[in-house]
């Protein structure tokens, strides 16, 4: 009889580890899922970030080709490009077609995984002062 009561106790300490086990392992999963969860939403921060440069950064060549325009008429574009840096960060005016008094210009920027190539529509007229006007800017 001793085995038979020794044996029940055993079963018991069994079953009350088995289900310490299966509560642990139930713990641990929910608490690596929402750490996962805070990883994917730091990341999503941080491509939007990127993106928000890199299309300030585009904006910024933009107005790097009107003011060389501007300023000199003559000016053209090398065909490979042209890279302009802004502090630690560099954009490309890619490309600047002249139709009479209108231009279509075209710049790119990279920031990490976030691009952004802008395409814009500028009318620049001298006669009798400077206007500039903006038609449209598209990205592409």
């Amino acid at each position: 009889m001793k085995n038979k009561i020794y044996f029940g106790k055993c079963a018991e300490g069994y079953v009350a580890l088995m289900a310490v086990l299966i509560i642990s392992l139930v713990t641990l999963m929910a608490a690596s899922a929402t750490s996962f969860g805070g990883f994917g939403g730091l990341s999503a921060v941080l491509n939007r970030e990127n993106k928000e440069i890199s299309l300030n950064l585009a904006w910024s060549c933009l107005d790097q080709a009107i003011l060389r325009t501007v300023q000199s008429p003559s000016w053209q574009l090398k065909d490979e490009g042209e890279n302009v840096f802004i502090d630690s960060w560099s954009c490309e005016i890619v490309s600047i077609e002249k139709e009479e008094d209108q231009f279509l210009i075209k710049t790119f920027s990279e920031v990490g995984r976030a691009a952004t190539q802008l395409e814009t529509r500028v009318e620049i007229k001298t006669d009798g002062g400077l206007q500039v006007k903006i038609f449209s800017v598209r990205e592409i």
